[in-house]
């Protein structure tokens, strides 16, 4: 017996086979056959003919770090087929919080209205996890968090030392569950670090098989020396985002033809539509199989295998 058959739709699995017309049957929350299901006995059908049945999508980039604390059930993306959210994007995250004395800083989109009672990233997505989500999510560990947590945001390049507390904490939020490192190099005070700084957290993401997305510094006047400096991370799967002002004629994307490091972009302006969803799918296979090492169980905080 199945709970619920979802009929006469046209089936796209999210695996890259061609569209078929098909049934969906599920039976609690898992799919439990796809095909013809008219003879298939079940509590409810659900028509749909004429629409697309499609697993739910995964936005690799936002920032509902405090949003989905605020108001958890997510409709805004439910409503638009999102299932699952990334959130830490370009820097930001919302942990850890070490010293840093304004939470404003922490993170873009911060909610006066949520008190913040967690100071590590294991101590957010519990956080997360006790409000309740209408969609799943993961998160990066945020390079700008990183320096306000231990240099209360100075706008300066680290000291070693420095450089060095921001690695421990980075690597303590990925073994709590983080699914990697970003940074935002266009904004306070991730803008003031020196490549090789970004480098060697990079170094740290990269041991632990963890992704690094980063916001460029550049993206019109000096835009290769920008992506030749976000190519200094490649020791971690990384992807480049908000590049979509490059001039006419610059190249594509530095390249890394290594096993196992994978470069995607997004954000693409005029670049080519399929050389660009090539890119995108790619770095999105990479957050998937990122998220599958972690545990997920309906509408959950995913938290990356340690």
């Amino acid at each position: 017996m199945l709970d619920l058959v979802i009929e006469n739709g046209r089936v796209a699995d999210g695996a890259g086979k061609p569209i078929v017309a098909a049934d969906v049957g599920v039976r609690g929350d898992k799919i439990a056959a796809v095909g013809n299901l008219g003879e298939a006995r079940a509590r409810e059908r659900l028509d749909a003919s004429g629409l697309v049945v499609s697993p739910g999508f995964i936005d690799i980039h936002t920032h509902s770090d405090f949003s989905l604390l605020a108001r958890g059930g997510a409709e805004s993306q439910v409503l638009q087929g999102v299932t699952f959210e990334v959130v830490g994007n370009c820097g930001h995250s919302c942990a850890p919080i070490g010293r840093a004395e304004n939470p404003r800083k922490l993170t873009l989109g911060h909610e006066p209205s949520i008190k913040i009672d967690w100071a590590t990233f294991d101590g957010y997505l519990s956080r997360l996890e006790r409000g309740g989500l209408g969609v799943n999510a993961a998160s990066f560990v945020g390079h700008c968090t990183l320096r306000h947590a231990v240099m209360r945001g100075a706008p300066r390049p680290a000291t070693d030392d420095e450089t060095d507390a921001m690695r421990r904490m980075l690597e303590e939020s990925l073994e709590q569950g983080a699914i990697g490192f970003s940074t935002g190099l266009e904004y306070n005070p991730g803008k003031a670090a020196r490549s090789e700084e970004i480098a060697e957290l990079c170094k740290s993401a990269g041991r632990r098989g963890a992704l690094y997305a980063t916001h460029v510094r550049n993206r019109d006047l000096f835009y290769e020396v920008g992506f030749g400096e976000a190519h200094g991370g490649r020791d971690a799967n990384m992807s480049g985002s908000h590049d979509g002002e490059a001039p006419a004629g610059a190249p594509m994307r530095p390249r890394d033809d290594r096993p196992g490091v994978l470069i995607g972009v997004h954000d693409l302006g005029a670049a080519p539509v399929e050389s660009s969803r090539r890119r995108v799918v790619g770095w999105l296979c990479a957050v998937r199989s990122r998220l599958l090492e972690g545990r997920l169980r309906g509408a959950d905080v995913v938290r990356a295998a340690a």
